[in-house]
C-alpha cells in the first residue's frame, strides 16, 4: 500500500501557514510583514500546535527561551511562504496547468494525511494497550518461526509506545483506504482497472 506522508514542514507550506486568507484578522503582535501581508503572533501560535506532536510541545517552543532561534526560523519560513503566494498571484502561476496539478495532487495528499491523523489520534497508549501490542509482536514472530531471542516486554516497554502510534497510524490509514472506497466510488474505463490498487 502507498504510505501518504509529507514532512512537516512541506505540510506547513501546502497548508498555506502564514497566507493571510487562512487565518481570520487578529490584533496580535506583528511578527514580520511581507509586503503587506502580515505575520503575527497568532499565526505562529497556529501553526507550532499544528507542527507539535503534542500540545506541551508546542507551549515549549512558544515560550521556551531556548527555542527562540527555532521560533525565528518558524517566522522565516512563514514570511517566504507569504512571498511566495504572492510572487505567485503576480505571475499567475495559479493560472498554469502544470501548477493545478501540482496543486491538487497536493491537496489530496494533506487531505488525506490530515484525515488519517485524526483518525489516529494522539493517545498515550495505556499499560494494557502496550502489553497486548507486545504479545500481538509476539506471537506474529512465533507464527512466522522469527521468535528465537526475542526480548522481554520489561526489555522494550520504553521504546513501545512509539511503535504503537505508528501501528495506530497504519491501520488508520488502512481503514482510510477502505472508507474512501465506500465514500467516494470510482468507476474505470476499460483496461484501466487495477485491482490491487489503493483507489
Amino acid at each position: 500500500m502507498k504510505r501518504i506522508l509529507l514532512p512537516a514542514a512541506a505540510l506547513a507550506a501546502l497548508l498555506g501557514c502564514g497566507h493571510p486568507a487562512a487565518r481570520t484578522a487578529d490584533d496580535s503582535a506583528v511578527l514580520a510583514n511581507v509586503n503587506g501581508t502580515r505575520i503575527t503572533q497568532s499565526m505562529l501560535e497556529a501553526n507550532a500546535k499544528m507542527l507539535a506532536s503534542d500540545p506541551a510541545q508546542a507551549e515549549s517552543f512558544l515560550h521556551d527561551p531556548a527555542a527562540a532561534p527555532q521560533r525565528a526560523q518558524m517566522v522565516h519560513q512563514m514570511a517566504f511562504q507569504a512571498a511566495m503566494d504572492q510572487i505567485g498571484a503576480k505571475d499567475s502561476l495559479d493560472q498554469d496547468p502544470l501548477v493545478q496539478a501540482k496543486l491538487a495532487q497536493a491537496k489530496a495528499a494533506i487531505y488525506a494525511q490530515v484525515l488519517i491523523a485524526r483518525a489516529a489520534g494522539n493517545v498515550t497508549p495505556t499499560e494494557a494497550q502496550l502489553k497486548a501490542f507486545y504479545d500481538e509482536q509476539v506471537a506474529a514472530r512465533k507464527a512466522a518461526g522469527q521468535d528465537k531471542d526475542m526480548p522481554a516486554y520489561e526489555q522494550v516497554k520504553a521504546v513501545l509506545p512509539r511503535y504503537w502510534q505508528q501501528d495506530q497510524l497504519r491501520k488508520a490509514q488502512d481503514a482510510f483506504q477502505k472508507d474512501l472506497k465506500t465514500r467516494v466510488p470510482v468507476t474505470y474505463a476499460d483496461g484501466l482497472q487495477a485491482p490491487e490498487a489503493d483507489f
